[in-house]
């Protein structure tokens, strides 16, 4: 029998270009034993570079292989710009096609699409602000019922802003500005109507943040004022809203001084005073504070010049004064400044008319007598740090012009004499500053540096200005007063009691002489005129009078 042998397994050797390429030979791992190196399904070998060699014996340890290379990272493409950018409101071309834009309904959805609108339409207004022609095909081509609505909601996004939109007081101040210039192109009954609406408003409105601009046309302006100030003085907030709106032209503010008559005008004033300009429902900045009203204060020595208007400067101090409240507030730091202008103008006659009943129409006397203590308290005794000019002013300079009117020979032989009126107005002075004191005194537990002042300011007042034999009665009168001041046995009133007691004595003194036709040395002075003062007495009425309505001298 023939002897059968087995056929050699045939080789197949893979291409040369499907060969895996690599950095590196990989290393082979030796086939199991009793395995053949050939796939379960009969195919080709797994590694056909290696078939029918020997199989390779492992190396000690095989090296890392290398990690596979990193991609190379993608930039991200530039996005591509959107399709919605040609067809914002604000890149419209003319005024026509920026409020079609802007009247797509199907652009704005919901709250947030309205807000959007307002949004949008507000831009508009700024980037077109200095072209009017644009604008008016704006407002023509949204409508009335459109362009009111979105000049409203305009108004109230940009004054409650918190400085997200507008994140100065600048940015805010330019938007209401371009919004209020514009509503000169937006149809007149339109923004007349708003006007209108805004000031029968007895709530913060945040259309008076564009009506008190000045770039609002005055025709609006007027529009607004004609119909707040006919309730105006019986609303608070409608008559800072007036007050603000007013603030915007000072020839407005003379205007509507006389076409409202002394005693409205002034009763607008004092309702708006009732409370500081910072209390509004806004955002609380500067650009939508109502603060019209202080603003006039500052304005009214200027506006109001010359003896006609001395009641009326008097009857406005009167209010302002008063609304300081019962005790130093610096939310009405304006206010002050503001009334300090009006006091230094024509300090005389604000005294005098505010202390002496002339019995007039137009009369500006303070039936409380507050108005002056409570404006020296703030201005002097608790302000002479913040304005020593001003405290210099009433301390010192003030005092020695009323004594000098007081005692001066040549206008002694008038009927009435202008010197009594002096006297008494030096009085009411000195009455008001120991009132000032006394009230800060009465209200405080640790007076003990009001009290140094006290002694300090009315001894200087009262005889300072009486050259050498002044300042030695100065002294001691200082002295006196600490004294009693500083006794732990007698009330407050007690005090202020013995305290007015010798002021008196002490300030009359001279006075007296004067009143005989002596100087302080006790020569004629006369020159051989007639005269009849009553100095004296004048002071001592204008020193009683204050604290006695201020009821400092009763018994607590």
């Amino acid at each position: 029998m023939a002897k059968i042998t087995a056929p050699k397994p045939q080789t197949t050797t893979r291409p040369t270009e499907s060969k895996p390429r690599s950095p590196q030979t990989q290393a082979q791992r030796p086939t199991p034993s009793g395995h053949t190196d050939t796939s379960s399904f009969g195919k080709a070998p797994k590694d056909f570079s290696q078939l029918g060699a020997p199989t390779p014996s492992p190396r000690p340890q095989d090296p890392p292989s290398t990690p596979p290379a990193k991609p190379p990272e993608k930039k991200p493409a530039t996005p591509p710009k959107e399709e919605t950018d040609a067809t914002e409101p604000k890149k419209a071309p003319t005024g026509k096609e920026a409020a079609q834009r802007l009247q797509d309904k199907d652009r704005y959805i919901g709250s947030v699409g309205r807000n959007e609108r307002t949004r949008e339409f507000a831009e508009i207004i700024q980037q077109h602000q200095n072209d009017p022609e644009y604008l008016k095909q704006l407002y023509a081509t949204l409508g009335d019922k459109d362009s009111k609505e979105l000049i409203s909601s305009a108004s109230a996004q940009i004054a409650h802003d918190q400085k997200g939109l507008y994140k100065t007081d600048a940015e805010q101040t330019s938007a209401l500005k371009a919004l209020a210039k514009s509503t000169g192109s937006a149809p007149p009954n339109v923004v007349n109507e708003l006007a209108r609406e805004a000031a029968k408003s007895q709530v913060p409105d945040a259309m008076v943040s564009v009506l008190k601009q000045p770039e609002t046309p005055e025709s609006v302006r007027r529009t607004f004022l004609n119909e707040s100030g006919k309730t105006a003085d019986k609303n608070t907030i409608q008559a800072q809203n007036f007050a603000d709106v007013l603030n915007s032209d000072p020839k407005l503010i003379q205007n509507y001084g006389a076409e409202l008559g002394r005693d409205k005008f002034v009763a607008i004033l004092e309702k708006g005073l009732q409370q500081p300009p910072h209390n509004n429902s806004f955002s609380g900045r500067e650009p939508t504070r109502s603060d019209g009203a202080v603003k006039i204060l500052g304005q009214v020595p200027d506006l109001f010049k010359g003896p006609a208007y001395s009641d009326l400067r008097a009857n406005i101090f009167r209010v302002g004064a008063n609304a300081l409240g019962d005790k130093t507030d610096p939310a009405r730091a304006t206010q002050l400044e503001g009334l300090k202008k009006i006091f230094r103008a024509d300090p005389s006659g604000i005294i005098n008319e505010l202390t002496n009943n002339s019995g007039g129409p137009n009369s500006a006397y303070d039936d409380t007598l507050q108005a002056l203590p409570k404006f020296l308290r703030d201005s002097i005794v608790n302000g002479s740090g913040k304005d020593p000019g001003f405290a210099k002013f009433v301390k010192e300079d003030l005092p020695k012009q009323l004594r000098a009117g007081a005692l001066n020979p040549a206008t002694a032989g008038g009927k009435p004499p202008v010197n009594d009126h002096y006297a008494r107005t030096l009085g009411s002075l000195t009455g008001a500053l120991v009132g000032a004191y006394g009230l800060e005194i009465k209200r405080t537990e640790d007076a003990g540096q009001f009290k140094k002042d006290l002694a300090e300011t009315i001894a200087g007042v009262a005889l300072a200005p009486l050259g050498p034999a002044g300042e030695a009665g100065k002294v001691a009168l200082k002295n006196f007063i600490a004294d009693v001041l500083s006794s732990k046995d007698t009330s407050w009133t007690e005090q202020l009691r013995e305290i007015s007691a010798a002021v008196k004595d002490k300030a009359a003194a001279g006075l007296q002489n004067f009143d005989n036709r002596k100087d302080a040395n006790g020569r004629d002075i006369s020159g051989g005129k007639d005269w009849n003062t009553q100095t004296e007495q004048q002071f001592e009425l204008g020193y009683d009078a204050i604290l006695e309505r201020l009821r400092l001298l009763s018994a607590n």
